[in-house]
């Protein structure tokens, strides 16, 4: 009995500590092993990025043999990871849903020397990146070559050559990594980086394409390599990049392009929810188009809240902040370019109401501006210059001041020779910006002889040019009526 005894307790005290591993070992979903040969013990940083927000979430201690581990009992948002090491040193890192593996280098040469263990993901990362490496290598080698043999001119004919064969021979490993793993992040990361070579052919070749078929043919087929529906994506630089350069540098700065590109985008992503959710709050609230009076910023605002930010569509927020984007977008609309202008009826300097209505010039200039703004002191004797220019060729300015003391109103009127134009106060009328948006002053709108807003935001030289146009566009329609 007593034999027997101590046989059950050995069993279930193997039993236990088997157990007890198993356990350790599912505690921890996430178990990074990282090795730098070379390196002094200290701590490093694992950063990620998520939609355009990198950040710090986690630290491990490297010890004297250059070892460090990351282990989380909650896995890490699949994506794409970089680790800044005791050096300052850089290494990339991909996650997927297995998060149990090694990363061994060394110090000397921290891509070359890598090893992998555990990760698909890293191994094809790190191939493709070795073969980068290799690239630049091969490159500076081919060109010692053929300086030391003195056969040939050196020529940059013969440079550009060089380098094509280099990026076909990475062209033709890329799409062999592609073939081999489809599915992998790092397939899916690398291909949205890359634009559309066939449409990229067809507009370098297609030379009866225009310019604007050209932005349109871009913009409709830019986001062609992007998988959508791998929300593993948004945990990488690459769709902030895209999104960025699809505004700022493929969408031509005028509100209809801007406005076409917003439509596209967002149908794209209508089906899948994350990048929809990231895509509307960020042109909404963070996008801002490089300052250009060619461009109707509030109407892109307006466009994101009418279509795109409603109470059927934003699910992941609640009816307050749908109110709130709805309320600040009223604010914005009454005052795009294209709508009829709103009338002001203000007080001159001599108490006298003046209405914008009452003007009879044919174009009529509003500026808003505060006396004691550093540039609306640069522009006020601007505008008066080309006041007395155009006063009598059918512009009429009609002046706002804001939120300025009668004294400090009347001495700006008389320092920067405006007495000639129709000038009234804002004071006890500040509902006048219920009608219209003033970002900032200096701030000047151009009316038609209908009244409506053909310009927002100009800087007075460019006045004269939107006059031009509008004048264009009013012969052309007269002419097609006939």
């Amino acid at each position: 009995m007593k034999y027997l005894t101590v046989a059950i307790i050995v069993v279930l005290s193997l039993f236990f500590y088997s157990s007890h591993s198993a356990k350790s070992s599912l505690d921890h979903v996430t178990d990074i092993h990282i090795q730098v040969k070379g390196l002094s013990s200290d701590w490093i940083y694992l950063h990620n990025v998520h939609e355009n927000v990198k950040a710090q979430i986690d630290s491990a201690f490297m010890d004297e043999q250059g070892n460090a581990q990351f282990q989380r009992t909650e896995p890490l948002a699949q994506g794409f990871y970089t680790l800044v090491l005791p050096d300052s040193s850089v290494l990339e890192m991909l996650v997927d849903e297995d998060q149990q593996f090694t990363l061994a280098t060394t110090n000397l040469n921290l891509i070359k020397d890598m090893r992998v263990d555990g990760s698909i993901e890293n191994e094809v990362l790190y191939t493709s990146l070795k073969y980068d490496m290799g690239m630049g290598e091969q490159f500076q080698s081919e060109i010692q070559r053929l300086q030391a043999s003195g056969g040939q001119e050196l020529t940059q004919d013969i440079v550009n050559q060089i380098r094509q064969k280099l990026f076909d021979g990475k062209n033709a490993q890329l799409a062999q990594l592609y073939q081999q793993y489809p599915n992998t992040l790092f397939t899916k990361y690398q291909m949205a980086q890359e634009p559309p070579k066939a449409l990229l052919n067809q507009i370098l070749t297609d030379k009866s394409i225009d310019e604007g078929e050209r932005t349109y043919l871009m913009l409709d087929h830019y986001w062609d390599n992007v998988d959508f529906s791998d929300d593993r994506l948004l945990n990488t630089p690459v769709i902030f990049n895209r999104l960025h350069s699809y505004f700022y540098e493929y969408s031509p700065n005028q509100t209809l392009t801007k406005l076409r590109a917003i439509d596209v985008l967002m149908n794209k992503v209508a089906s899948h929810p994350r990048y929809y959710q990231f895509f509307a709050v960020w042109i909404a609230e963070s996008y801002q188009p490089e300052k250009d009076s060619k461009i109707d910023q509030e109407a892109l605002y307006v466009h994101m809240v009418d279509n795109y930010l409603t109470y059927e569509r934003a699910f992941w927020t609640d009816s307050v902040q749908v109110y709130a984007w709805q309320l600040r977008a009223g604010d914005k609309a009454k005052s795009l370019v294209g709508k009829p202008a709103q009338n002001i009826e203000a007080q001159d300097p001599q108490g006298k109401t003046r209405a914008l209505y009452d003007i009879d010039a044919p174009y009529v200039a509003i500026f808003f501006y505060h006396a004691e703004c550093d540039h609306c002191q640069e522009t006020a004797p601007k505008l008066a210059e080309f006041y007395q220019t155009w006063k009598d060729r059918g512009v009429e300015v009609y002046a706002v001041s804001m939120d300025t003391p009668e004294k400090e109103w009347k001495e700006f009127l008389a320092t920067y020779n405006m007495q000639d134009m129709v000038n009234v106060t804002d004071e006890g009328k500040h509902d006048i910006y219920s009608n219209y948006y003033v970002l900032g002053t200096p701030y000047i709108y151009l009316l038609n002889p209908d009244r409506t807003i053909i310009g927002k935001d100009l800087l007075v030289e460019e006045i004269p040019q939107y006059i031009a146009r509008d004048q264009r566009l009013a012969t052309a329609q007269q002419t097609s009526n006939k």
